[in-house]
């Protein structure tokens, strides 16, 4: 609930951290004083490493099994966290 003497609009803006100017809310950007995280660089992919396109029913188990790369190794040089990967997805395997 507002304040007395606050409008509603008034109140909800500043705990979302908004200023309302006639009737417009602004955002007031605190991110241009933190840095942001840079993304990471893109995989390289290129002719001097295998890849492998997945497919359905692959699993990384069975792709470390295949190519004789741990999993750990895998999911790294791939970026990947969990343990779900995609038909269609393309891996780098690792040397």
């Amino acid at each position: 609930m507002a304040p007395p003497g606050e409008s509603k609009d008034g109140f909800v803006a500043k705990a979302a951290g908004v200023a309302v100017v006639s009737g417009i809310a602004w955002s007031i950007l605190k991110s241009f004083t933190t840095s942001a995280t840079p993304s990471p660089p893109p995989i390289d992919t290129s002719a001097h490493k295998q890849t492998y396109h997945v497919s359905q029913g692959d699993t990384l188990f069975s792709i470390s099994q295949r190519f004789g790369v741990p999993i750990d190794d895998l999911k790294a040089a791939n970026r990947v966290h969990g343990d779900d990967i995609f038909a269609g997805d393309q891996l780098v395997i690792p040397k």
